[in-house]
């Protein structure tokens, strides 16, 4: 969320070095942070019974979101600007960040029938 941050901070000042640095940042906290969030959920949470169907379910949302979001960029960008796109991600990034935070239960050192308890209980 920060890295969004600074490349709508750097396009709101016309920094492109800035621009750069912040998607380089942005990308390499993504692929070591939420970026394989959906299939490493998917594969510690859910039960064998269903996990294949569910590491289906989510490379699916997980394409079909990429999908939507590099289709509407451009026409996203000119109805915010470049700045206003980067900063709705950037608080975007804040809110996924809290409820994965607060929601997403801890996983390790639990077994998968401890996670089905879990869930049922929830």
């Amino acid at each position: 969320g920060v890295a969004l941050l600074f490349v709508g901070v750097a396009f709101s000042t016309s920094a492109p070095a800035l621009a750069i640095v912040s998607i380089w940042a942005y990308m390499m906290a993504f692929s070591l942070g939420v970026g394989p969030g959906c299939w490493l959920v998917a594969s510690e949470v859910f039960p064998l019974a269903i996990r294949a169907k569910a590491m289906a379910l989510a490379t699916v949302a997980n394409r079909a979101t990429s999908t939507l979001i590099a289709t509407t960029f451009l026409s996203w960008a000119r109805a915010m600007t470049y700045a206003g796109y980067f900063y709705f991600f950037a608080c975007l990034a804040v809110f996924v960040w809290l409820a994965l935070f607060f929601y997403l239960p801890e996983t390790s050192g639990r077994s998968l029938e401890e996670m089905a308890a879990y869930f049922e209980e929830a």
